[in-house]
C-alpha cells in the first residue's frame, strides 16, 4: 500500500510541476494578439504602432501599458485608441481618457475603458526619435519591441519593421532575440517580419536590423566608427548559441519524453513477464455451476472483483437470512400505500450454530444493536438514522468495510514475495522518472520554453506505470489463479442463467445461496427470473423470507 501511495504521489508531482497551472478566479484576462508595426523614417525616427488585443473575463476598468525608452529620448506624439475610437489625454480618470507619465526610463500609460467580459483592441501610436544609429558602414535598428515588463503571456506576437525605401539584394539583414520558437524573415528588401507564438510573461522579443545608411539619409544620430563586421560576428555567435539551445531543447524535450515512455514500457514489460504474467489454470470451463468457495458475498466481491458498496450490505443481510441468523418481514403501511411499505430485520432468538465472519458481526451490531433496539430494526429507522447522523453512519460503514478487508486475509491467494519484488522495481523506475521529469521542468524554466510533446508523453509514461500497478498488483499465486477463474466462470453462469435449461439445478436452497451472491454481483434480476420459472413465489418466501430491499450508500 505504501508503494502505491508513493507512485501516486510521484504522478501527482509530475502534474503539479507542469508549466501550465489552472487557477480559478473571479476575473481574468488573456492577450491573444500583440502586433507591433515600426515605420522607419528617412530622418532615423520610428513611428510605432502597438496593437494589443485583450480578452477580458469579468469586470475591468481598462488596461495599462509600459514603454521602455532606456537610452533614447522621450517618445512624442502619443495617441491612444480603443477599438478604433480615439481617446484623449486627461487626468480625470473618466471613460475615454488615458494618462501617461515617466518612471525612470519607462513611460507608463493607463487607459480608462470599463469592460464586462469582452474582447477589446488597445492601440498605442507614438514617435521614437534616434531609433536608428548611422555608422560609417551601416545603419542599425536594435530594440526590444516586446519588453520584459508584461505580466501576462502574449499568445501571438507579430512584428513588422518597414524601411522608408527598398534596399538592394543582400543589403538588408535582420536577427531576432528572445524565445527560441520565434521566426524572422525578410518579407522583401524593405520589410522585416517577426512572428512568435506564446511569449511568456517576463520574456522579451528583440529585433536587430542593419541596412545601408543611404536609406536614412537625414538621420542625425551618427557614430563615426565601422560597425558592420562586428555586428555580423556578434550575431553569428548568438545564432550559434541559439541553435545550440534549440538542439539541446529538442534533445531534452523529445529525448527526455521518449526516455520516460521507454523506461515505463520496459519496466511494465519486465515486471509483467517476470512476475505478473497470467498463470495457466487447470480450470478452463466457461461456466462454474456451483459456488467455488463458501466465502461471504461481500468478501467475494471485494477479494475477487475489487468492489465493495451498499449492495454488499444487502447481500450480507440476505446471506445472514440464509444462515438462519436474521429474518426479514414485510410491514405494510396502514394506508395501504405500497410505496410506504417497510421491512423489519430481526435476530432469530435461537440462531443456527454457525461461525460468523467479523464483518457479519459488525453489520448486526451496527444495524440492530446501534440503530435498532437490540432485537430488530426497520428500514425506515435505518434511513432516518442515516439522514440524522451522517458522520456516525459513514463511520460505521467504513468500520464494516474494514471488517470485510480483515476477513479477506484468511484467503491466501496472492504471491506476496513476487509482489514485493515487483513493487521495488516499480518504485525505482518511478524515482528515475520523477528525476528526469524534474530535469525537464528545470530546463523548461531555464530556457523559457515549453514542450507539449514532452508534457503529454510524460503524463502517458506515468499513467501507464500507475495503471499497470493498480491492475497487476496484487499478484495471484497458482491457487488464487484457479480460484479467480472459477469465480469469473460462476459470474458468467449467473449472468446467463436465465437463458439456460436448468431443470436439474437442484433445490431452492441452492437458488437462495445464489441470490446472495447475485446481489453483490449486480445480477439479482437474472436469478429471480430463473427462480420464478421453477419455484412459486410462496415457496421462495416460505423458504427464506426473501424480499427485495434497498439500502443507500453513506
Amino acid at each position: 500500500m505504501k508503494a502505491k501511495v508513493f507512485l501516486f504521489f510521484s504522478f501527482l508531482l509530475f502534474l503539479l510541476v507542469l508549466p501550465h497551472t489552472i487557477v480559478s478566479a473571479e476575473r481574468s484576462f488573456t492577450i491573444p494578439s500583440y502586433e507591433n508595426t515600426v515605420n522607419i523614417q528617412p530622418d532615423g525616427t520610428a513611428q510605432i504602432t502597438e496593437k494589443v488585443t485583450y480578452d477580458f473575463d469579468g469586470s475591468f476598468n481598462g488596461a495599462t501599458m509600459d514603454i521602455d525608452t532606456a537610452g533614447l529620448p522621450n517618445i512624442t506624439d502619443l495617441r491612444v485608441s480603443v477599438d478604433g475610437k480615439p481617446y484623449v489625454s486627461a487626468k480625470t480618470n473618466q471613460t475615454g481618457t488615458f494618462t501617461s507619465h515617466y518612471v525612470d526610463d519607462t513611460l507608463k500609460i493607463r487607459v480608462f475603458s470599463p469592460t464586462e467580459t469582452a474582447k477589446k483592441e488597445f492601440t498605442y501610436m507614438y514617435t521614437l526619435k534616434n531609433a536608428i544609429i548611422n555608422y560609417n558602414d551601416t545603419a542599425e535598428f536594435n530594440r526590444k519591441l516586446v519588453g520584459m515588463n508584461w505580466q501576462e503571456d502574449l499568445d501571438h506576437v507579430s512584428i513588422s519593421i518597414n524601411l522608408p525605401q527598398a534596399t538592394k539584394d543582400g543589403e538588408l539583414q535582420a536577427w531576432a532575440h528572445g524565445p527560441l520558437n520565434g521566426n524572422i524573415s525578410l518579407h522583401d528588401n524593405q520589410t522585416v517580419k517577426l512572428n512568435v507564438a506564446n511569449v511568456k510573461a517576463g520574456q522579451f522579443v528583440e529585433a536587430h536590423v542593419i541596412f545601408p545608411t543611404n536609406i536614412v539619409p537625414m538621420n542625425q544620430n551618427v557614430q563615426a566608427v565601422d560597425k558592420k563586421a562586428s555586428i555580423e560576428a556578434q550575431e553569428a555567435k548568438l545564432a550559434d548559441q541559439a541553435n545550440f539551445k534549440r538542439t539541446l531543447s529538442k534533445t531534452i524535450f523529445y529525448g527526455g519524453g521518449l526516455l520516460l515512455l521507454m523506461l515505463s514500457l520496459i519496466t511494465v514489460s519486465i515486471v509483467h513477464l517476470k512476475y505478473t504474467k497470467k498463470k495457466t489454470t487447470v480450470f478452463k470451463d466457461n461456466y462454474f455451476h456451483d459456488i467455488p468457495t463458501d466465502m461471504s458475498p461481500a468478501v467475494m466481491n471485494k477479494l475477487i472483483f475489487s468492489k465493495l458498496g451498499a449492495s454488499d450490505i444487502v447481500a450480507t443481510i440476505m446471506d445472514l437470512v440464509r444462515k438462519r441468523q436474521l429474518t426479514i418481514e414485510e410491514i405494510p403501511d396502514a394506508s395501504g400505500n405500497k410505496k410506504k411499505t417497510t421491512y423489519t430485520i430481526s435476530k432469530i432468538p435461537i440462531p443456527s450454530p454457525v461461525k460468523l465472519f467479523e464483518h457479519e458481526k459488525r453489520l448486526m451490531t451496527w444495524l440492530i444493536d446501534k440503530i435498532g433496539d437490540g432485537e430488530k430494526v426497520t428500514l425506515k429507522e435505518i434511513n432516518a438514522y442515516a439522514k440524522k447522523n451522517k458522520a456516525a453512519f459513514s463511520s460505521s460503514f467504513r468500520s464494516w468495510q474494514a471488517g470485510v478487508k480483515k476477513d479477506m486475509k484468511v484467503y491466501d491467494y496472492f504471491d506476496k514475495t513476487a509482489a514485493t519484488k515487483a513493487s521495488k522495481i516499480l518504485i525505482r523506475t518511478t524515482i528515475v522518472l520523477t528525476i528526469i521529469t524534474l530535469v525537464i521542468f528545470l530546463f523548461s524554466i531555464y530556457s523559457q520554453t515549453f514542450s507539449i510533446f514532452a508534457c503529454l508523453v510524460g503524463i502517458l509514461a506515468f499513467a501507464l506505470l500507475f495503471v499497470f500497478w493498480v491492475i497487476a498488483l496484487p499478484i495471484k499465486n497458482q491457487e488464487g489463479a484457479e480460484e479467480f477463474a472459477k469465480w469469473y466462470a460462476f459470474r458468467r453462469y449467473i449472468k446467463d442463467i436465465g437463458n439456460m435449461d436448468i431443470a436439474d439445478v437442484g433445490s431452492i436452497a441452492i437458488w437462495d445461496h445464489y441470490l446472495s451472491y447475485s446481489i453483490s454481483l449486480g445480477l439479482t434480476k437474472e436469478v429471480l427470473k430463473a427462480t420464478s420459472i421453477h419455484f412459486t413465489q410462496e415457496e421462495v418466501v416460505q423458504h427464506s423470507g426473501c424480499s427485495t430491499i434497498t439500502m443507500v450508500a453513506p
